[in-house]
């Protein structure tokens, strides 16, 4: 049961904080399982509340929020919680959470620019290879562009890396006119032979 404790821990802190880096309220969400770990360890009446079966869960819910002011990432967690009955857990979760909070105050924003949304698996494989490539913990950020017609534009701070159709064809495009002014400032005009004088 202590291993199957931690990795729940783990899974919740780790679904925590993605939803309150989403919503943009990772410190507040810190600070609201700091009150709700307080509140589970101190009142035992709010821990029977979680676990008295007779209580339907969206009650629960509102009356815990209603009580420390929570915010939607920690009302969250409360339903988990209920859920499993394990308000004992609090306190790992806290623990696993902040982890996450400080490796994300080191990440580094990754954006992608692609013509086509990405699958679950390939935002993973490209998280992968960028905190690989980076040596830091990223957070891939994926913005869909029709304009771009296939491939990917990766985007780190003022990096930029274009690997789209779009410009792979303006590249070409840039390479032509260069190409063609050369040959008509070079090659416009023949010049007499010396041994064609007389």
């Amino acid at each position: 049961m202590k291993g199957r404790g931690k990795k729940l821990e783990h899974s919740l802190a780790r679904a925590l904080w993605e939803e309150a880096r989403e919503a943009g309220l990772e410190e507040k969400t810190a600070e609201e399982l700091a009150t709700l770990g307080s509140a589970l360890r101190s009142e035992a009446k709010l821990r029977q509340v979680l676990l008295h079966p007779a209580i339907p869960l969206e009650r629960k819910v509102e009356l815990v929020r209603s009580a420390l002011g929570l915010s939607g990432p920690a009302e969250m967690l409360v339903k988990a919680l209920v859920a499993f009955k394990a308000p004992g857990l609090v306190a790992g979760i806290r623990r696993a959470y902040l982890g996450f909070l400080a490796a994300g105050a080191r990440e580094v924003t990754v954006n992608i620019a692609s013509a086509d949304p990405l699958s679950p698996g390939e935002r993973a494989a490209l998280g992968e290879s960028m905190a690989h490539a980076l040596g830091k913990p990223v957070r891939i950020a994926v913005h869909i562009r029709r304009d771009l017609l296939g491939g990917l534009m990766v985007r780190v701070g003022e990096r930029i890396v274009d690997g789209t159709l779009k410009g792979t064809f303006d590249r070409l495009e840039r390479e032509l006119v260069a190409s063609s002014s050369q040959k008509t400032s070079s090659g416009g005009r023949k010049t007499a032979s010396p041994k064609g004088r007389k």
